[in-house]
């Protein structure tokens, strides 16, 4: 599978958007007899609370139009120094407005009011007028990534723990994760290897990411085991050797864990210590978006690691049990609960 990033545009429409293309209703649209088209602007008038709506083939298009009709010849655009109407536009504002653009240095593409007050040029004659702001979306050239885990208390100190400590010391690590899903997680995406990647992806990349975040690059990845409930296996960073389990059976959950109503058990131990982890995850997304506007946010090169481990123990093969495996792995094993049999 090759997930493109460089633009919406070099995505391709699915069977299923082929399909509705080829069904769709047509007619002129000059004329207004279009019935697609304008339930599109109808539909999208009344999402935004407008009067009216119209539909351009492309984007920079309606960017052109709407400059247009907000400023007359002569005038300035307030816009950030990496806006698409200024980048990647083929010089549209002045072409077809007659416009000039003044450029913030924003973060990341995210500038203030107080900057835009600054950028307005003052009212004199011999100066070209600021009549319109321009605000865009994705003007910051980055792809953020949700990792959560880099924001627990609980992690953050571990991370500083051994960033103070011994610089050749190896640390020994115990990672278990259980969090018991339903029926319907097999009739879903996630239940299909193909589409998720199994339970490694859908419930384990975020502690792999953790993982990597604290004890660095890659040396070792075996798998011991990799079904539709569960997986297992050894990782070797340069500072920790981690014993690793994985599941979503709640009949593996201790039951003393059971006994107190919970149906999800996390468990580091480091050198053979506990690491308090039981709580504080409910804000950590929040925390992540606060951030990202914060211009503070993690990008695509910080998961990468996490990525590469997925994608190895996805296509790796199953290696025998020796002395490196984590003492769940060898739990009973369960029935799909559509497929039958044990896996």
């Amino acid at each position: 599978m090759i997930i493109d990033l460089r633009s919406d545009t070099v995505t391709k429409p699915s069977k299923g958007m082929l399909d509705a293309m080829m069904s769709a209703q047509v007619g002129d649209d000059v004329f207004r007899e279009d019935p697609t088209v304008n339930a599109l602007e109808e539909r999208l008038a009344k999402m935004f609370g407008k009067q009216k709506a119209l539909f351009f083939p492309s984007g920079s298009m309606a960017n052109q139009v709407a400059i247009k009709l907000h400023t007359n010849p002569g005038e300035q655009v307030v816009c950030d120094k990496y806006a698409h109407i200024y980048n990647y536009e083929v010089g549209g504002v002045a072409f077809h407005s007659g416009a000039s653009c003044k450029l913030i240095d924003g973060n990341r593409g995210m500038f203030t009011a107080e900057q835009v007050k600054e950028a307005i040029n003052p009212s004199d004659y011999y100066y070209s007028q600021t009549s319109l702001v321009e605000v865009e979306n994705t003007t910051n050239k980055k792809v953020y990534t949700i990792l959560q885990l880099r924001l627990h208390p609980s992690i953050i100190a571990l991370k500083q723990k051994v960033l103070n400590g011994p610089k050749d010391k190896v640390y020994d690590v115990d990672l278990t994760y259980l969090t018991s899903r339903g029926h319907w997680y097999y009739t879903s995406w996630k239940g299909d290897t193909s589409k998720s990647g199994g339970i490694a992806s859908n419930i384990g990349v975020h502690f792999y990411d953790m993982l990597s975040w604290i004890f660095g690059g890659v040396k070792q990845n075996i798998v011991h085991l990799h079904s539709h409930d569960r997986a297992s296996g050894y990782l070797e960073f340069e500072k920790a050797r981690v014993r690793w389990f994985l599941s979503i059976d709640y009949d593996v959950i201790p039951n003393e864990i059971k006994e107190t109503g919970q149906r999800t058990y996390r468990s580091i131990t480091v050198d053979g210590e506990e690491i308090e982890f039981s709580g504080g995850f409910t804000e950590l997304h929040t925390k992540s978006y606060e951030d990202i506007l914060a211009g503070n946010g993690f990008g695509l090169s910080d998961a990468r690691q996490s990525i590469e481990i997925v994608q190895e123990i996805r296509n790796s093969e199953i290696s025998p049990m020796k002395d490196d495996y984590h003492p769940f792995a060898k739990s009973a094993k369960s029935k799909h609960p559509f497929n039958g049999g044990h896996h």
